[in-house]
């Protein structure tokens, strides 16, 4: 009995193990600064080969307002389109990053002669 119990122990270790290592990371930002020049968030581990997802909380202050944002690695190099997510909304976007590396998003104002902001979001790197 005592074996049996000591081989499920292992069992579940190994399993809730598996559990911890797949889970997708997520970075959350507040009070985020876009300007006309791209600011990155922080990296975060990619672990599949999924859409990045961009969540961004709709603008209290301005019209509906589109963030140009890109994924890019650590030597950032695109690793995506760019796109034009808009505040408010939650988008999912193809890119080719590898799994096993780190990436950050570069975002800007849509047009260069629009002011700096704040944004409130979050981002993963992996849809699931």
């Amino acid at each position: 009995m005592k074996k049996f119990k000591t081989v499920m122990l292992t069992l579940l270790l190994i399993v809730s193990t598996g559990v911890i290592v797949s889970a997708r990371e997520i970075d959350s930002f507040s009070n985020f600064k876009i300007t006309k020049d791209y600011a990155r968030t922080r990296y975060l581990s990619k672990y599949d080969n999924s859409s990045f997802v961009i969540n961004l909380e709709p603008s209290r202050e301005h019209n509906p307002i589109k963030i140009k944002t890109v994924m890019v690695n650590s030597e950032g190099k695109a690793r995506s389109d760019v796109y034009s997510p808009t505040c408010g909304f939650r988008y999912e976007y193809s890119n080719w990053a590898t799994p096993s590396y780190i990436y950050a998003l570069d975002m800007k104002r849509e047009h260069f002669f629009d002011g700096a902001i704040y944004i409130t979001g979050s981002w993963s790197p992996d849809l699931r």
